[in-house]
């Protein structure tokens, strides 16, 4: 009797097939739960920096114009800049900031965006590229931040993008982009300007 009551003890210590599997589901649940939580906070934290830089671009290129009384222009044939880290703002050397175009010259630098190794007074030494990766949420073909940005080759809505005005040297554009609402602001494609930020709604700038 003794020896029969140890071994039916010893077995019922044991875990069936059932519950075995019953467990394994259940930490698949819980790490799938885990997994999309870190995602999504890591997708309201790359929109959140977006943001932040783009405040930052916003009082750099106050504070360039402030100095110039111009925004930066580009070269000829030059229809905008990506901003990256191979870009500067500098004020260059020449009277006014020159034709702010972010060229150096031999003598004297026109200010503007330009090399990542500039001369005369530097404003943004190296700008900070829109995080990785693009973070498209629920927007609808042809307006996701992934898609191509076909006013500059090789570049996405995702990215920081400059366009100066090529009509007025008092008015600019940086487009970005961010896949799900943010503080006060809904997923979409943007444009900081010299009015602030604006939505863009297929071709138009919208408040």
């Amino acid at each position: 009797m003794k020896i029969g009551s140890r071994l039916k003890q010893k077995h019922q210590l044991g875990f069936t097939l059932i519950e075995l599997i019953a467990v394994m589901a259940i930490i698949a649940l819980i790490a799938s739960l885990l997994f999309v939580s870190i995602s999504q906070s890591r997708i309201k934290a790359r929109n959140g920096r977006r943001l932040a830089d783009i405040n930052i671009l916003s009082k750099a290129m106050d504070l360039y114009y402030a100095n110039c009384n111009s925004f930066p222009q580009t070269p000829a044939g030059v229809s905008g800049f990506r901003l990256d880290t191979t870009k500067s703002l500098y004020l260059g050397t020449r009277p006014s900031c020159g034709n702010h175009q972010g060229t150096l010259l031999a003598g004297q630098s026109n200010g503007g965006i330009g090399s990542a190794t500039p001369s005369g007074t530097i404003l943004v030494q190296q700008f900070t590229p829109a995080p990785l990766p693009a973070d498209d949420g629920s927007l609808a073909a042809g307006s996701r931040c992934s898609e191509a940005n076909t006013q500059l080759a090789n570049s996405t809505w995702n990215d920081f993008i400059y366009y100066p005005d090529t009509n007025s040297a008092n008015k600019y554009g940086i487009y970005f982009c961010i896949g799900a609402k943010t503080g006060d602001f809904v997923a979409g494609r943007y444009a900081l300007t010299e009015r602030g930020i604006l939505r863009i709604v297929g071709a138009n700038y919208s408040p």
